[in-house]
């Protein structure tokens, strides 16, 4: 399984322009309405109650404790904080915390204050009722490194995903319906990019990348299986929602529009050019570049059935 964080390398650095991000608003303390406000002591899950950690990484960063829903964080980076202990099971030491956490201003013990303080917030949002000084159940410090407990962790959909992605490449060879199985396991878990809410944006992209890479690289092996089989529709469908999760990657379009040529739909090919061309525009600031405007006249020509001009 690849290793989303190795500490004690610096877990989501942002790059070093913007490695300490402005303060986001409400991350501070301020009062919280009636809507958002922290459970008192007493309303989490009791002691007879399930206290297991339950976390979805894909799509929207999701933290239940039991079958209640976290949604209240009056510190943001108490969230920060746990999405960047999920990303590592043997734990963070308090060095790696603050580079994740500080921002400019916020250097040596100002910084280390900073990590006690989102931990401390942690720690209360998981258990409400956890008294001063009392030990979390879920944040442990061992070692000089924080991390959760592995015994109150259910199993997340992040390392589900990576699981499934191991045994599908395990399985290609020596049992490729297996393997299929297991890629559509991968594929169903991706619900959509790792922790996509707009205040993660600025961190994890490494390991977001990485997981989107991983995904792709299912979703093009169950295509090609399908079309072999003569499967066009299901193989369609997955080639369809690989070029949703990757609209500016030129081999996934390229792969999606070369699929619709070979099938004679040139008004699909058009489509999804200039659907490609003003993602690429609206995105990165750019064009479509001379090789790939080749390959699509070459493949809108095979679409209608003719030669494609000289160039």
């Amino acid at each position: 399984m690849r290793a989303r964080v190795q500490p004690p390398a610096r877990v989501g650095t942002p790059p070093p322009a913007c490695r300490h991000p402005p303060p986001q608003a409400g991350e501070g303390l301020e009062p919280l309405s009636p809507r958002e406000r922290v459970p008192e002591a007493g309303e989490g899950p009791g002691p007879a109650d399930d206290a297991t950690l339950h976390l979805t990484a894909f799509g929207e960063f999701e933290v239940r404790v039991g079958s209640l829903r976290l949604d209240a964080w009056p510190r943001r980076k108490a969230k920060l904080v746990l999405a960047a202990l999920m990303l590592a099971p043997h734990g963070l030491t308090t060095f790696d915390l603050a580079e994740l956490l500080a921002d400019a201003q916020e250097k040596g013990a100002a910084a280390v204050n900073m990590v006690q303080v989102s931990v401390f917030a942690l720690r209360r949002i998981l258990e409400p009722a956890l008294g001063k000084g009392a030990a979390s159940r879920y944040v442990h410090l061992r070692d000089e490194r924080y991390l959760l407990d592995p015994g109150l962790l259910a199993e997340t959909d992040l390392r589900a995903f990576d699981k499934a992605m191991d045994e599908g490449r395990r399985l290609r060879k020596p049992d490729p319906a297996g393997a299929a199985a297991a890629f559509a396991r991968a594929v169903a878990l991706y619900r959509g990019d790792l922790f996509a809410e707009s205040f993660f944006q600025r961190w994890f992209e490494a390991e977001r990348e990485a997981a989107r890479a991983d995904v792709l690289e299912a979703l093009a092996w169950l295509a090609d299986r399908h079309e072999d089989a003569g499967e066009d529709d299901a193989a369609e469908a997955l080639l369809t929602r690989a070029g949703a999760i990757a609209p500016v990657d030129a081999d996934v379009q390229s792969r999606l529009i070369d699929f619709h040529a070979d099938r004679r739909r040139p008004d699909r090919v058009r489509r999804l050019y200039w659907d490609y061309r003003k993602a690429l525009k609206a995105r990165l600031g750019f064009a479509p570049d001379a090789a790939f405007d080749e390959a699509y006249e070459a493949a809108l020509a095979g679409a209608e059935g003719r030669r494609p001009a000289r160039r």
